[in-house]
């Protein structure tokens, strides 16, 4: 995966803004992104499967809520925060991760989502 330049690394408003729906990530279940991150002077792309879209029950009217939980490597392990994560079709978004199981070879990360309808 091509790490963005430098300049584009950061997290803008414009990225922030860009709302991630519910058929947007139903289409990434079993497919592959890249969160990108600092390590020293350079970015790194890290690649992780999305292993799932799973809609949950609301009882707030007119809200939409949603998780995907994305398999990565043992290492390097991403702490809980906010990343560009880049899909090769759907262009990048910023998406804010959390661990939530780990084993031997892989970490499986979760993030949530709720949206107004």
């Amino acid at each position: 995966m091509t790490a963005p330049s430098s300049a584009n690394f950061e997290i803008d408003d414009a990225l922030y803004a860009r709302i991630l729906q519910w058929s947007d990530a139903q289409a990434l279940a079993q497919q592959t992104v890249s969160f990108f991150m600092r390590e020293g002077e350079h970015t790194i792309g890290i690649d992780m499967q999305v292993l799932g879209a799973t809609q949950t029950s609301t009882d707030t009217p007119g809200m939409r809520q949603f998780s995907l939980v994305f398999r990565g490597p043992r290492q390097p392990q991403l702490p809980q925060r906010t990343y560009r994560v880049r899909h090769a079709q759907l262009g990048d978004y910023a998406i804010f991760i959390t661990p939530i199981a780990q084993s031997a070879g892989h970490v499986d990360y979760e993030a949530c989502f709720s949206h107004a309808v």
